[in-house]
C-alpha cells in the first residue's frame, strides 16, 4: 500500500502538528507502508524522518519543477526516491494522487485541499484528515468532502482506518 502524506511545507505552520506527524510516520513503518510525498518540507518532512527513523520500508517524492521550487523557496527532504517533474504544484498534486492508495492530510492549505479533492473526486481512494487540521473547516463546508474525507483525531484512529480498507480491499 502507498500511503500520501499531505500536508504543508512550511515549517512553522507544520510546528502545531509535529507530535501527531512524528507518531504518524512511526505508525506507517511499523504497517510496512510506503509513503509518498511531494517532498518539501514541513509535514511531510516531520513524518517522513519518523517513519525512517523507525525502519519504513520507502518514501517516494514527486516534485514540482525545480524552477517552481527554487521561486517560491521550498526545500528537498530526504527521501529513497525522487520523481522529478516538469510539473506546477496543481498538477503535480494530481500525480501524486494517481500513485497513492490512501491519503492522510494533516495541517495544509489549498493544496491539500487540492488533494483531497482529488482522492475523493477523480481517484476514488479513501482520504482521512486528522481534525486538527486548519482545513477541517473547509471540508465541512463542502458536502461532497464532508461525506468522503474520514475525520480522524488521532494518528492511531488513521492507521485504524487505513488497516480496515486493507482488509476490505484484499477479501
Amino acid at each position: 500500500m502507498k500511503v500520501l502524506i499531505s500536508g504543508t511545507w512550511r515549517s512553522a505552520l507544520a510546528k502545531q502538528q509535529e507530535e501527531h506527524a512524528q507518531q504518524l510516520g512511526k505508525l506507517l513503518a511499523e504497517q510496512g507502508v510506503e509513503i509518498l510525498t511531494g517532498g518539501g518540507e514541513g509535514i511531510p518532512e516531520l513524518v517522513s524522518t519518523s517513519y525512517t527513523q523507525h525502519g519504513g520500508k520507502k518514501h517516494t517524492a514527486i516534485l514540482v519543477d525545480q524552477k517552481v521550487r527554487e521561486r517560491v523557496g521550498e526545500k528537498l527532504i530526504q527521501a529513497d526516491e525522487y520523481v522529478n517533474t516538469s510539473l506546477d504544484y496543481p498538477q503535480r498534486n494530481a500525480l501524486l494522487v494517481s500513485k497513492a492508495d490512501a491519503i492522510i492530510a494533516m495541517n495544509g492549505r489549498l493544496g491539500t485541499l487540492t488533494e483531497l479533492i482529488h482522492a475523493t473526486n477523480d481517484y476514488e481512494i479513501p482520504a482521512i484528515l486528522l481534525a486538527t487540521s486548519e482545513i477541517k473547516e473547509w471540508v465541512l463546508a463542502t458536502t461532497p468532502l464532508k461525506e468522503k474525507v474520514v475525520m480522524v483525531n488521532t494518528p492511531q484512529e488513521a492507521i485504524t482506518i487505513l488497516q480496515n480498507q486493507a482488509s476490505l480491499t484484499s477479501s
